[in-house]
């Protein structure tokens, strides 16, 4: 799509104080005017009206203050129209206000698109006018439209494009590195290590998230380490308390068990001699029983055969079988005599059929020959005067061969004739000819090939970008980009979300695992821990004051010692006191006495009440407090202090698991954040929906839409410049515009050597008429074809003088009166004698085969002969077995008749033989076996097999009698030894080990004993002791651990998104710069004329030079040649830039070191670059009137 200015109008700008209007043409304008009079200004103003003016000071920026008339204009505006494709648009500016108005043209009507305040400097730009903008012109950067499409005076010096340009061409631009800074700042966020993942220079100071929980998740691990061994500890003194206490029970029940297994053993010796005699008498019972039932069963199986198989036998004698075996040798020695007469028979039979034959052949076949000898003579004669006459005829008819093959072989090659009497010379001459007019038609026919292979690759493979909108293409351009934002805000959206829903799962999972472990505790309220350590605190109360009690009752005897003393003092005083009133040393002494007893009795009672009053009445009201207690603690009320120390341990851990959910639920979020959340996710999801519906034809057929991106507008780039290439060259030869109607134009109008050229395409078989076919048939031709076709007609002229002597000799051999035809004729009557006296035979009869036969009927007249005597001797031969046969049946007659009971029908005598033999053989195992048999039975006083079975039960039911007794007490007694065990060392060795079980199970309840002492006192120590609470703490951990593998995946993530995208933009910045860089070079080759020279542009976008393989740099070139390059670069980019948006070249007076060779390249260039785009060229220089059409400024 096209883009080109129309009109500019300016009023106050620069030096224009009135209203000025300057119209440009479609392709090349030229304003012409002296230095100084505004024609920068225009260019300005132009830039002014689309990008605005920033409201500054300085003067020496582009802003109001450089551009505002001096002279106080009436008005300080802009307007520019212009075209995009067909559509009209206008730019209405105020730069006072920096007001606009975008307006487009409709049915001759402006309506307005996009209006408002667009100020450049502003902090909140009209994004709407900025779009549209960036949608009609390709982007929104005034220093960029101006560094790319105008060239001004001087042109810039320098190697290096500019940072904008930069970014522009190699994809770098702001898009990128803010994608690049969010995913480094992000990745900061979560850990400070970047430098060791190579993503910032190196790692920062300070600890970010991943490391404060790693620190986090160490100390929680130690604490419930420590926790978890002091209660495994207390578990496993537990376990092992309550395991002693088992093993105490076991080994005292195991005591009992081994004392009574040991009054086992006598009695189980008892059964085993008991069992043992009555399984040997059994055994042997029961082997005789089985021997004597096998001789029974055996002897009545062959009494069974005896009757069934050989009753026959039993009534002959026992040389009955010599008789049988005469009989057997008679027969095989007459089966043997009759074989002889049948096969005396048969021979008798060939030799008659074979005189037959004899006779047959000698007078059938071979009669011809009988007494010919001459036969073969004769045939060999006849067969070589046919020799002779086929020689003759085969010379002929070779000779015609020859007539005919050159005849077709000349009708088979081109009619090379039409070329002239002198055909190879004439196409040598017109091969020249064609080789001029070859080689501009072959890169006219190799660019048409190129275009239509890059059209059909287009229509292929990048047809859905052909039909792809503006804004679908500007999507498709920046792709990667796209995708990448759009992945990185649902990806963050769903991780905000899920970490939403994960804390909301984790609370909810935290407040069953509370139900799980406290809910038998419901009914204590929060004031169950301080009534448990309240009465913790009574019980050790409790205990210290009945240690003063009991101290108080040890400590009454030591007090004795004072109270004599006390009772002593007050005996004094009482004789005192009497011997003072009385005088009388009798009363004295009763006085001291009772005095004394009084003063004891007082002080014991008062001691004995004070000492004992103050402990029992703190013990009662602790007491009295500790029932308190127990009464709000209901059924959770305990006496032992270890059971409260646990109930604490309890109930403290279920405070922490409150203070925990506690904490969850201040940390999560409430329903307008999780609303806010799922709004966000959704709207994520519906804008990469959006996204991926829209480039969903695309992503289904490439697999990389960048790289398709950029083929396909590359090869459309191609497309556009091999068009324009042919259709130029058409318009050089033909003078026509349409390349298709070079087909129709007919060769015969034209002149040499293209009517010579359809006369040889005639001549070839391809009769091409028309100019199009001519270039087709020739364009295929190469230097094979024509040395092929040139020894086609040195074949055509060879053949040509074969054919004319090959007619000569046929000539000599068929004309009549020749000595060959002579010849001829008399051969043909020496043959026609020999064949009568050959007769029934002919020349097709081989000699040999005359040989053959005549040798054949000498030797048939011999065996003849022969056979007739052998046929004398066979019939003498069959007489004498006759009569052997006859005498031979005489002897079987009567052993066959007196055998005949037993042979019957058999023919086998072998088997009547064998089964006599068996007959034997069974009648005398049968005596021998009844024989032992009786005498088993009498060896266990029995006279049949059924008494002998009942002897064999009897025996049988005591062993098993006994054995049940002995099993009995072994299943009694399981560590008896078992019924199979027999051996004494064994069964003795098991008895001591049986006493050393019980000396050592004895020894071992001791030892449990006193281990059950030093484990309650360890357990009542372990009690004391106060864990946090674990599963708490595992929570917690499990979710500092989840939170670290979430921020090492997002770290992984967050790098591996780094990575591929500045390898992705490295990679695009790679594909343009080289793109670039041979666009520039192909401008540059254009401009000076050098093809030589090669520009190159290195990763940081510095440009050098390389000239014949040598490089250099551009400070190395020349002033003029340095600007070729400037504008060779400028050329390139606006190429690159716009893509299929091509916008407007503004040259502002930029040649100003160009001599007239130079400028007349770029006279050319420029001539080209309207085809694709509007050039713009302002100058002071009259030559360039001639460049394109002339356009004012109207005032």
């Amino acid at each position: 799509m096209g883009l080109r200015w129309a009109s500019l109008t300016l009023s106050g700008f620069g030096r224009y104080k009135d209203r000025v209007t300057i119209k440009f043409h479609p392709e090349v304008s030229v304003c012409l005017a002296e230095n100084e009079q505004g024609k920068s200004t225009l260019v300005a103003g132009l830039a002014a009206v689309i990008f605005g003016l920033q409201n500054i000071a300085d003067p020496r920026k582009f802003g109001s203050a450089r551009y505002r008339n001096w002279h106080n204009p009436s008005s300080f505006e802009g307007e520019l129209e212009f075209f995009s494709g067909d559509i009209h648009y206008r730019i209405l500016r105020n730069f006072d206000d920096n007001r606009i108005s975008l307006q487009r043209k409709v049915d001759g009507q402006w309506q307005e698109e996009v209006s408002g305040e667009h100020n450049p400097g502003a902090h909140k730009p009209n994004l709407t006018y900025e779009q549209k903008i960036s949608e009609l012109i390709g982007f929104n950067d005034r220093e960029l439209f101006t560094a790319t499409f105008q060239v001004t005076q001087p042109l810039p010096e320098g190697d290096k494009i500019i940072p904008g340009i930069q970014q522009l061409l190699s994809g770098s631009g702001a898009h990128y590195q803010t994608a690049l800074t969010a995913l480094i700042e992000e990745l900061k966020s979560i850990t400070r290590y970047t430098g060791r993942m190579g993503i910032t220079p190196r790692d920062m100071n300070n600890e970010r998230r991943l490391e404060l929980l790693e620190k986090e998740i160490s100390i929680q691990d130690t604490q419930i380490t420590a926790s978890r061994q002091t209660v495994v500890e207390l578990q496993d003194t537990a376990a092992s308390l309550q395991e002693a206490r088992e093993q105490f029970q076991c080994q005292t029940a195991l005591l009992t068990e081994k004392s009574r297994l040991m009054e086992a053993w006598k009695q189980w010796r008892t059964l085993q001699e008991r069992y043992k005699d009555a399984a040997v008498k059994q055994a042997t019972v029961t082997a005789a029983y089985q021997h004597g039932k096998i001789l029974a069963d055996s002897v009545s199986e062959k009494e069974k055969r005896l009757s069934q198989e050989f009753a026959q036998f039993s009534k002959f004698p026992p040389e009955t079988g010599d008789q049988i075996v005469t009989v057997s040798h008679l027969s095989r020695e007459l089966a043997v005599q009759q074989q002889k007469l049948v096969q005396l028979t048969e021979r008798m039979k060939e030799e008659s059929a074979e005189i037959v034959r004899l006779d047959e052949l000698l007078g059938g076949e071979l009669s011809t020959v009988k007494g010919r000898h001459d036969l073969p003579a004769l045939c060999r004669g006849l067969r070589t005067r046919l020799s002779e006459w086929r020689e003759i005829e085969g010379s002929i008819s070779k000779l015609q061969g020859q007539c005919e093959s050159l005849k077709n072989r000349i009708a088979a090659l081109p009619d090379f004739a039409k070329l002239g009497k002198a055909p190879l010379h004439a196409l040598d001459t017109l091969r020249r000819q064609c080789e001029l007019r070859k080689e501009d038609w072959n890169e006219y026919r190799s660019d048409m090939e190129n275009l239509r292979q890059i059209q059909e690759q287009i229509f292929q493979q990048y047809r859905p970008f052909e039909e792809a909108d503006d804004s679908l293409l500007e999507l498709l351009a920046a792709y990667e980009t796209g995708k990448m934002r759009l992945d990185v805000e649902l990806g963050a959206s769903q991780n905000a979300r899920g970490l939403a829903l994960q804390k909301i799962e984790q609370i909810q999972a935290a407040r069953k695992h509370y139900q799980r472990l406290f809910a038998e505790m419901e009914r204590l309220d929060d004031t169950g821990l301080s009534l448990v350590e309240k009465k913790l605190d009574l019980l050790q109360a409790k205990k210290a004051e009945e240690d003063v009690l009991r101290q108080t009752a040890s400590a009454s005897h030591s007090s004795g010692l004072g109270q004599r003393l006390a009772v002593f003092i007050m005996m004094l005083a009482g004789v005192g006191a009497a011997y003072y009133y009385t005088g009388n040393p009798v009363v004295t002494g009763v006085i001291a006495v009772a005095a004394g007893f009084v003063t004891f009795i007082i002080l014991k009672t008062i001691a004995g009440k004070k000492e004992k009053a103050q402990p029992q009445a703190r013990l009662g009201e602790i007491n009295a407090q500790m029932r308190q207690v127990d009464t709000l603690l209901g059924s959770f009320s305990v006496s032992s202090e270890a059971q409260l120390g646990e109930l604490r341990i309890r109930l403290r851990q279920r405070q922490e698991e409150q203070d925990r959910i506690q904490q969850m639920q201040a940390d999560l979020p409430d329903d307008d954040e999780l609303s806010e959340l799922k709004t966000r996710l959704e709207q994520a999801k519906k804008e990469s929906d959006a996204f991926m519906e829209r480039t969903a034809v695309f992503t289904a057929k490439y697999s990389d839409i960048p790289a398709a991106f950029r083929q396909w507008r590359e090869l459309s780039r191609d497309a556009n410049t091999l068009r324009k290439k042919t259709a130029d060259f058409l318009r050089r030869q033909t003078n026509i515009d349409n390349g298709q109607l070079v087909n129709d134009i007919d060769l015969q109008s034209l002149s040499s050597p293209w009517t010579e050229v359809g006369v040889f395409s005639t001549v070839c078989g391809v009769g091409a008429s028309t100019l199009g076919e001519a270039l087709d048939w020739l364009e295929a031709l190469d230097d094979s074809w024509w040395s092929k076709v040139r020894g086609d007609v040195i074949v055509y002229e060879e053949v040509t003088e074969e054919y004319a002597a090959a007619k000569n000799g046929l000539s000599a051999l068929t004309e009549e009166g020749s000595e060959g035809a002579q010849r001829r004729e008399r051969l043909a009557g020496e043959i026609e004698e020999l064949r009568a006296a050959l007769a029934p035979f002919d020349e097709n009869t081989e000699p040999e085969r005359l040989e053959n036969m005549l040798s054949q009927w000498s030797a048939a007249e011999a065996e003849l002969t022969r056979r007739r005597s052998a046929m004398t001797t066979l019939l003498q031969q069959q007489e004498e077995i006759t009569l052997l046969t006859s005498d031979l049946q005489e002897k079987l007659a009567p052993l066959l008749e007196m055998l005949a009971p037993l042979i019957g029908d058999e023919c086998d005598l072998t088997t009547v033989v064998e089964r006599w033999h068996s007959f034997r053989e069974i009648r005398r195992l049968h005596d021998e076996e009844k024989k032992e048999l009786a005498g088993v039975l009498s060896s266990h006083g029995v006279t049949n097999m059924a008494e002998m079975q009942q002897n064999m039960t009897d025996t049988t039911n005591k062993a098993i009698s006994a054995l049940q007794q002995w099993e009995t007490l072994i299943s009694d007694f399981p560590a008896l030894p078992g019924t199979q065990q027999d051996d004494p060392a064994a069964l003795h060795t098991s008895f001591l080990q049986l006493e050393d079980q019980i000396i050592q199970l004895r020894a071992d309840v001791e030892s449990l004993q006193e281990k059950l002492r030093e484990l309650d006192v360890k357990y009542a120590r372990l009690q004391g002791q106060t864990p946090v609470n674990i599963a708490a703490g595992e929570v917690r951990l499990s979710e500092l651990r989840t939170q670290r593998d979430r921020l090492n995946r997002e770290a992984l993530s967050l790098e591996l998104a780094y990575n591929e995208l500045a390898a992705a933009i490295e990679e695009f910045s790679q594909s343009y710069r080289q793109e670039f860089a041979a666009k520039t070079t192909e401008y540059f080759s254009r401009l000076t004329g050098v093809n030589e020279r090669r520009v190159l542009v290195d990763d940081q976008f510095s440009v050098s030079i390389m000239e014949n393989g040598k490089p250099a740099s551009v400070s190395q070139l020349s002033q003029g040649a340095r600007d070729q390059l400037y504008i060779a670069l400028r050329l390139a980019i606006a190429d690159l830039l716009t893509g299929e948006t091509s916008l407007p070249f503004i040259f502002d007076d930029p040649f100003l070191n160009w001599d007239d060779e130079r400028l007349e390249r770029m006279r050319q260039a420029v001539m080209e670059v309207k085809n694709n785009r509007q050039v713009l060229l302002f100058s002071h220089r009259q030559e360039f009137s001639a460049w394109g059409n002339r356009c004012w400024v109207e005032i």
